[in-house]
């Protein structure tokens, strides 16, 4: 089995787990032309799968300081809005086909 070989800050396995489990969900809404119920599985298998490893492989996570903490926050904010850009963007172009 995976062996962990050093600490990782909290929400590290969240979201390696959200990143596998949207774009699966996301990806095979979009094939079926179903966008809405593959951006509700995506968001509810990656949060299941995200929760799942970080209780299994992150027992005793590092705490970060204030300062590491204010930067995560605008990157993650910067990165939701490049997300969001890029949905609305999906969501205009295949209304745009129709």
């Amino acid at each position: 089995m995976m062996e962990q070989s050093s600490r990782h800050e909290k929400g590290h396995y969240w979201a390696i787990g959200f990143a596998i489990g949207f774009p699966l969900c996301f990806t095979t809404g979009l094939i079926f032309n179903k966008l809405a119920i593959g951006t509700a599985a995506g968001l509810l298998v990656g949060f299941t799968l995200g929760l799942i490893l970080e209780r299994k492989f992150n027992k005793n996570p590092v705490v970060l300081n204030k300062e590491e903490l204010r930067k995560r926050k605008k990157i993650t904010f910067v990165l939701f809005l490049v997300g969001i850009l890029v949905l609305a963007l999906i969501a205009l172009s295949n209304f745009l086909d129709k």
